[in-house]
Parts: structure tokens; sequence; C-alpha cells
């Protein structure tokens, strides 16, 4: 007999696995798969009806129509639904935000945390900016609150890959990289507007701008009672018929219409360049000013010259040909010229009439992508 009181029968009966699987299942939940060990976690449940006020309220007050947003709360229940139900599901990244304090914020997380138990990680900017991730890699919820990274590029192109991601390399100390299935949602809370790139035409993140919680409804007994609902709550998230029943595209579950928020428009506003800003404004000016013409064409140069009356000292600095390109292409979505061409007789220009319709790389824009009033003119040659 062994110190541990084990005899060398009992060793040879214990069970071997060839290696790990990462399956999130709440309903049929398995922790063997094949030969291989589920690192995903069992819930301990016990759904049953009931009512759940707290939890309610704190998802009418971030979800529900505020002073700043519309009305999601149906939304909002698919998506716990799916969390819930089919865990696998590729859904977008969460951010609650607001520039002021006491809005309940964290309390979403918090939910979470009772809900999905050890499925739930809480992470420091460090942990999620580290090489090593194998303390989150497995997790359904990653929560990560007011993050502010050192290098925002680089971590804005993480998060961006992770949202859709399937698979992701398990990253230890001392060991190889190994692969893991991956299903984790990211829940980001912030006061912060700028700690990452967001582009107007991603539609990875659902962003919600939370507005401070009334003060005659704040419970310092919140989170306990939350607690005491959760089992209620999942009762009625396993019962109740979905907004949206089936996909709505290939990549996510809910619709691309949900992402449509102020708190989107707000923190990619917040995060667009000045160069990108007075870009995009002296276009619009000029479509404004020069009714008669449905395409406006320039160089690189001519933005650039333009670009150096109007940006502040700072914003020169950044003033590149290369940033230029950058902002024309991927965040007005115009066409760069790879080759030289000229404008067309009809095609309005930049400076007006004082340049020359010679060629070079013109890029071309169309007023119905600029100019929100309508041409009263009609097309050219109409």
């Amino acid at each position: 007999t062994s110190k541990l009181g084990k005899t060398e029968t009992d060793y040879q009966q214990l069970e071997e696995y060839d290696g790990f699987v990462c399956k999130p299942n709440h309903i049929k939940y398995q922790r063997v798969y094949g030969a291989k060990w589920n690192t995903y976690s069992r819930v301990k449940w016990d759904p049953k009806e009931g009512e759940w006020p707290t939890i309610e309220k704190l998802i009418r007050h971030q979800y529900g129509k505020n002073a700043v947003e519309e009305d999601q709360i149906e939304e909002f229940y698919d998506y716990h639904t799916l969390l819930v139900t089919k865990p696998w599901v590729t859904q977008q990244a969460r951010f609650n935000y607001s520039h002021q304090q006491k809005t309940s914020k964290s309390a979403l997380a918090k939910l979470e945390e009772y809900m999905f138990q050890d499925n739930y990680s809480k992470i420091r900017d460090s942990e999620f900016e580290s090489t090593f991730n194998s303390i989150w890699v497995n997790s359904l919820i990653l929560h990560l609150d007011e993050p502010a990274f050192d290098n925002k590029k680089k971590m804005s192109r993480i998060i961006r890959d992770m949202v859709t991601s399937k698979h992701m390399n398990i990253r230890k100390m001392r060991t190889e990289y190994e692969k893991t299935n991956f299903f984790a949602k990211l829940l980001i809370t912030t006061n912060d507007s700028d700690f990452m790139t967001i582009e107007k035409g991603d539609r990875r993140y659902w962003i919600r701008e939370i507005p401070p919680f009334p003060i005659e409804e704040r419970d310092f007994d919140f989170n306990r009672k939350m607690k005491e609902e959760v089992n209620h709550y999942l009762y009625f998230l396993m019962n109740r018929e979905m907004k949206y029943p089936k996909p709505q595209d290939e990549t996510f579950w809910l619709p691309q219409s949900v992402i449509n928020t102020n708190g989107f428009k707000k923190l990619v506003g917040d995060n667009r360049s000045p160069i990108e800003t007075q870009c995009e404004e002296l276009i619009e000016s000029w479509f404004m000013s020069n009714k008669k013409f449905n395409t406006l064409c320039f160089t690189t140069q001519h933005i650039i010259d333009e670009l150096d009356h109007t940006l502040d000292k700072r914003s020169k600095m950044e003033l590149t040909a290369t940033k230029v390109v950058q902002v024309l292409r991927d965040s007005l979505k115009l066409i760069q010229p790879l080759k030289t061409n000229r404008p067309k007789a009809e095609d309005g220009l930049l400076f007006g009439g004082n340049l020359d319709k010679k060629p070079g790389r013109w890029w071309t824009a169309d007023r119905e992508d600029f100019d929100t009033e309508p041409n009263i003119f009609g097309k050219i040659g109409a």
C-alpha cells in the first residue's frame, strides 16, 4: 500500500486520457469526449419558475429605451438565451460605455459570473496583453473592466480577430502551443471612449451607452438579490420564444442592425483621427457647394495641400501621403487609383478650374456617398 492509501490495482484502474478539449454545453454537459477531458466547467443550475425583478431592473436600465439609446431588450434576451442554450454560437462583443460613474456597467458582468460560474473570467490588461493565456482561453465570458492598453493598435487587432475566431492556441509557460476550440464572448465595461480603435464599418461590436442609475433606485444589496434570482432568470431564458429563432447571417446570430446604437457612433467618432474627420468634411463641403457635379476628382497631394491649412500643429505631424491614402481607402471606402488616369470632362475638381485635368493618380468620390441633401440638378447630361 502506498502512502496515499492506494494499491497498485487502484492505480491500474484509473482512467487515462490522451488530451483536452473545450466543449461548452450547459444542457447536456459531458465531462469526457472520446478520450479527451473537457476543460469547460460544469455549471450548477436549478432553473425554476419565479420572479427576477432585480435582474429585470438591471437589463431594462442597460438595454431598454433610455435618454441615449433605443430599446434592445428582446435582442439582449436572445443574446443571453444563446449563451445558455447554444454557448458555441458566435456572437458580437459587447461594450458597455459611459463617461459617468454609478451607471451599473459592471453589474452585468457580475450577473454573468453568477450565471456561468467558473466559465466567467475577469482579466486585467496585463493578463490580456500577456503572451500566456491559459487562465482564460477556455472561458465563455471574458470581462475586461476599464482596459487601458499599452499598444491600442495591436490590441484592437487582437480583439477584432478574437470575436470571430473558432480556435486559439493555448499558451502556457515552458510548453509548446496547443490548439483548442475557442468560444469566449467579450464583455468590456469602460468610461474611456478611445481605449481601442473601432472602424465605422465593423459589425463585431455591440456598444451601448449606459446612463447613470437613478439615485432613488440604487440598492447596496443589489448583487445578493441578483444571485438569488439567477435560477428564475435561467428558467425564463430556457422557456421564452426568441425574437430571432434562426441565425440572421453567416457570422452572427443576431442581425447586423443590433449594432446601430448611439454608443457605437460615439466610440467610432471619438476614435476617428482629425485627418479622417477633415477629409470627410472637405469632400462633403465640396459637394454641398458644387451642386451641378455628381463626381469629385482629386489627387492625394491635393488633399494634403488642403488639410495643411485646416489641421492643428499636432495633427499636421501625421499628415503624410501614406496616412491620407489609408484614410481615403480604408475609412472613406474610396477605390485607390493604382494606375495613371484622367478625370472626365463632366467631373468636378477639388480646386475648381485652376487645375488642368492632366494625367495622374486621381481619386474619385461620388455625391451619393457624401452629400446628405438631394442633388436638385439631377445627373449631368440627363
